[in-house]
């Protein structure tokens, strides 16, 4: 007979999520001291949106065992970084920046953002407009692949890459300060939500931190979609232009203006930095 835990691994490869959360919860149910399948139940709340519980899943583990705590703290330090993504996304609280703050790029994003939030679609529009019109170009290479310019396909945060860090901070990089991304391949399912990859930003940092392949909810206008949405497997959109458009499901990115490449697609990808 196939185990919960088997189950919920089952369900989860097979798309869907919210059984796969139910069968990891009747694991846990079933053996709570069993440190796996309370584990993958974590693992998939957190897929799922559920962070608060996810958080809770994860001070039970370490409350069980001490030696959990080398894996358990640095996922919760990414979980307050995603709590801190959301609550952009859900109340326009400022991201973290680099050290000189944010670009006139990003600067007008914000405010694009801010007045989309407030139902003011024709400003949000010009300020977007003006946005695009300050980005700087991105040419670079994917792999042996050259590109003129990059840019996600998403209006709010086109022109930034958005970085979770093991400190539990949500950070806007400026794209034309970045010179490498190293993607790691996915391994677990919060791979596939969170894409591990080392970033090296001049004059910033060199470092491995985590990248939201999922895009970001505005509270009240949209929600996360559906399970294929949430595991990244769909993209859909929001909006008609000129008004900012959002997207729901896995990031795209766009090269040359008109080839799209989603997240989970990229491995090595190096910029031209001026």
């Amino acid at each position: 007979m196939t185990s919960p835990v088997e189950q919920a691994s089952s369900l989860y490869k097979e798309g869907r999520l919210a059984a796969a959360i139910d069968a990891a919860t009747r694991a846990v149910k079933d053996s709570p001291s069993d440190l796996a399948a309370r584990w993958l139940l974590a693992e998939l709340l957190i897929v799922g949106g559920d962070l608060e519980r996810a958080d809770k899943q994860l001070d039970t583990l370490m409350s069980l065992d001490a030696r959990a705590a080398v894996n358990v703290i640095p996922l919760r330090h990414l979980v307050r970084a995603e709590t801190a993504r959301r609550e952009f996304f859900r109340s326009a609280s400022l991201p973290d920046f680099l050290a000189e703050g944010p670009t006139k790029t990003m600067a007008l994003r914000l405010e694009s953002f801010v007045q989309l939030r407030a139902g003011d679609t024709a400003r949000a529009s010009e300020l977007a407009e003006a946005a695009e019109d300050a980005r700087p170009m991105l040419p670079g290479t994917i792999g042996d692949r050259p590109f003129s310019d990059l840019r996600d396909l998403d209006d709010v945060v086109a022109g930034v890459f958005e970085v979770l860090t093991h400190t539990g901070k949500y950070y806007w990089i400026p794209a034309e300060r970045v010179e490498l991304l190293e993607f790691t391949p996915p391994a677990t399912p919060l791979d596939l939500v969170w894409r591990p990859v080392h970033m090296v930003v001049r004059d910033g940092f060199d470092a491995q931190v985590h990248m939201p392949a999922i895009y970001g909810v505005i509270e009240g206008t949209i929600d996360g979609g559906d399970d294929a949405a949430k595991l990244g497997r769909s993209t859909t959109w929001i909006g008609d232009p000129p008004a900012p458009v959002r997207g729901v499901g896995q990031r795209l990115f766009v090269l040359d203006g008109d080839h799209e490449i989603g997240v989970m697609e990229l491995s090595t990808v190096t910029f031209k930095v001026g």
